[in-house]
């Protein structure tokens, strides 16, 4: 089984390389909806890696509480 830190990290590695897919396809195609979808995935990637970043604290494995 992966751990559950490993597995957030790559959850928002895929975001962060779609925003970048779908910000490459709204330069070339100027679509202002592709740059928007873009900036949502990159939002959600934030938000899983930021989750990872506090994954440790809400586990208490660092506290040893």
């Amino acid at each position: 089984m992966v751990h559950p830190v490993v597995a957030y990290f790559w959850i928002a590695t895929v975001f962060y390389g779609l925003a970048a897919i779908f910000h490459i396809l709204a330069f070339l195609q100027k679509k202002e909806r592709l740059a928007d979808l873009g900036m949502k995935l990159v939002w959600i990637g934030v938000f899983v890696h930021t989750l990872n970043f506090f994954w440790p604290a809400i586990r208490h494995n660092y506290t040893g509480i």
